[in-house]
């Protein structure tokens, strides 16, 4: 059964995301006016960089410079929860982002 995603209509976004999670049975549909672009860049950001860890400080990094401003360490974890939330069976179990302990976040 194919799993749906919703994300914000940004082109971009969208038709990355389509690509990298393709392979983990999603259909990525874009809906005018959903706002969780920042869930949705640091998705993208993990499947660009899939079967690496990247530290809680490089994702922080390059939030920030998508997004033009400061995301601190604690809104991370809940962008990571929301995600978890949305794409993963068990999300307190999680098969698709991982936490790698003392390291940071990855897709493997």
């Amino acid at each position: 059964m194919t799993k749906l995603l919703l994300v914000e209509d940004d082109s971009t976004i969208v038709e990355n995301l389509r690509e990298f999670l393709a392979e983990e049975g999603f259909s990525v549909t874009a809906v005018p006016g959903q706002r969780q672009a920042l869930e949705y860049r640091i998705l993208l950001i993990l499947f660009q960089n899939k079967g690496m860890v990247l530290t809680r400080e490089k994702l922080l990094e390059a939030i920030w410079d998508v997004a033009g401003e400061f995301v601190n360490d604690n809104t991370l974890t809940v962008y990571i929860k929301r995600l978890r939330e949305k794409i993963e069976k068990d999300p307190a179990h999680p098969e698709i982002i991982k936490t790698i302990r003392r390291m940071g976040y990855g897709v493997f």
